[in-house]
């Protein structure tokens, strides 16, 4: 889709139907994949069903074909209400798929991405795609993560693992990491969309705690009534600010020009101010935002992860760096 014929109104429109399925598939369930660190397979069922898998995959391998900017919307708003759905969304979106597509041959396409848009397929990060049950590779045991406790993460064991050449996303030779580095700037970009998308999920949890609020009245915030409207300004300031970075980010990879100096810079802004605003929202309600009585205290967990993964801030800031002052 050509991203420049994609106006805001048509984003908004697409944004609210997005809204109301993600409130009514995935809230009511979204504090249990975190208390029981469970993985959210109906979700996933769910979203595979509908096709909301192959958001970004083209249309003659099984996907949607839209845009960056359309998936990003789509994630914003799971993020919304579930962030443990929504890390199934990011991979799905912004993973290894969108490395296959972009530098996977012809075969490789047809081979994988059709599965990947239907769900049968879920990739980890890799320059090649090894299947589950090939002799020799074992994941290993979850480790505990403090948020996103939803979708775990493991180490991977390879073992003398044969892997055929058909497999071969990104080849490399003895010595050399170009093969690494080529698919590793596929996923830096997106995980810098990663990052912006985690930023917005933040601001959608200070929006659905403030609903909360609404709904029960005993719940006061505990910084009183003079000081919330400021507060809801700066964040209104700082979310406005986030995502405009973010969109020009996403704007420039649809239209092909990938900026990673730009992603990088998003990446930083929005994450840094997830936590701001998040953290910020749970002081607002003093004791009621640390302890379970709304769901702050799990917000809270869930969006530390994000200025860590997909590149921490340091490691951003490096990049950064590095492309003002180029070696």
């Amino acid at each position: 889709m050509n991203p420049a014929a994609v106006s805001a109104g048509e984003l908004d429109e697409f944004r609210a139907t997005l809204r109301k399925f993600a409130t009514d598939a995935f809230s009511e369930k979204a504090a249990y994949w975190d208390a029981e660190e469970e993985f959210p397979k109906e979700n996933r069922d769910l979203l595979a069903k509908l096709g909301h898998l192959g958001l970004v995959i083209p249309e003659q391998y099984g996907g949607s074909g839209l845009s960056i900017l359309h998936a990003t919307v789509f994630l914003e708003e799971v993020a919304r209400v579930c962030f443990n759905t929504a890390l199934i969304c990011q991979l799905a979106v912004n993973g290894p798929s969108r490395v296959i597509e972009i530098l996977g041959s012809e075969d490789q396409k047809k081979r994988f991405l059709p599965q990947c848009a239907s769900g049968e397929y879920m990739f980890g990060i890799g320059a090649l795609v090894v299947g589950k049950g090939m002799p020799g590779f074992e994941v290993g045991k979850p480790d505990r993560k403090m948020g996103g406790r939803g979708v775990a993460e493991a180490e991977l064991f390879f073992d003398n693992v044969r892997v055929p050449a058909s497999n071969v996303v990104t080849a490399g030779r003895p010595g050399e990491l170009q093969g690494l580095r080529r698919g590793a700037h596929h996923l830096q970009l997106d995980a810098g969309r990663h990052g912006r998308d985690g930023a917005r999920r933040g601001r959608r949890r200070v929006r659905a705690s403030a609903r909360l609020h609404a709904r029960a009245p005993a719940v006061r915030p505990a910084a009183g009534r003079h000081a919330g409207p400021a507060l809801d300004d700066d964040r209104h300031v700082d979310r406005n600010r986030g995502r405009s970075l973010c969109y020009r980010a996403l704007s420039v990879i649809d239209a092909g020009k990938p900026d990673p100096c730009l992603s990088s810079v998003a990446k930083v802004h929005a994450t840094e101010m997830a936590i701001k605003v998040t953290f910020n929202c749970q002081q607002m309600f003093g004791g009621y935002g640390y302890f379970g009585l709304l769901p702050l205290e799990r917000m809270v967990r869930d969006v530390r992860m994000l200025t860590i993964t997909g590149g921490t801030t340091q490691t951003q800031k490096n990049a950064i760096a590095n492309h003002i002052f180029p070696r």
